[in-house]
């Protein structure tokens, strides 16, 4: 069983809160560069869609607030491929202060995850507003290369936030959260009386 007590300071350091338009989301650091004050920032597209230059107010894992305004920051929004995924290149001069990345991501050379491997993540659901909180589950199957179908719980504000996982190379990230799938289908079963 993994120890997730002692990998969720090391990823909850490089996670943000991603305000946008009243709503929330999460996110999280995966490369910056210290000389010059710039992080990127991985997260759902859907947590950044329809935003404006003065609509997203980013908070560290810490408390720190970081209104996205005015001529002291920079910011780009890329969308990736057409998936809920994007990443939020920044930079910012108080930057210095926010820690680089030290939970790397997976890398493809490294063994792959398949069904049944266990993942954690960590987001600021809505239910517990301003409280980073951890889930876990186990992968259910994968979809492609790129996706998994995982047996757990996403609430709304956590979409965005790092899956990670414990791999024999240490702690990796694998991913995102990007959407909660519930089970349409009705029970067919009546009971006759």
């Amino acid at each position: 069983m993994a120890d997730w007590q002692s990998l969720i300071p090391l990823v909850a350091a490089q996670i943000v809160r991603i305000e946008n338009h009243g709503g929330w989301g999460t996110g999280f650091i995966v490369d910056g560069d210290q000389e010059n004050h710039a992080r990127t920032i991985a997260t759902a597209h859907h947590v950044l869609e329809g935003y404006s230059p003065d609509s997203i107010v980013l908070t560290t894992a810490d408390g720190r607030d970081f209104p996205l305004v005015g001529e002291r920051h920079k910011f780009l929004v890329a969308r990736m491929n057409g998936l809920d995924a994007s990443t939020l290149i920044l930079v910012h001069p108080d930057f210095t202060h926010i820690p680089m990345p030290s939970v790397p991501l997976l890398s493809r050379n490294e063994i792959p995850l398949s069904v049944g491997a266990e993942i954690g993540w960590l987001g600021y659901p809505h239910i517990a507003p301003g409280q980073l909180c951890f889930f876990s589950g186990r992968l259910s199957a994968v979809m492609s290369g790129d996706h998994f179908l995982v047996d757990g719980t996403a609430i709304h504000g956590v979409s965005g936030g790092p899956a990670f996982c414990i791999t024999p190379h240490g702690p990796r990230i694998v991913g995102s959260i990007t959407a909660y799938l519930p089970n349409l289908f009705k029970d067919e079963t009546t009971t006759k009386t």
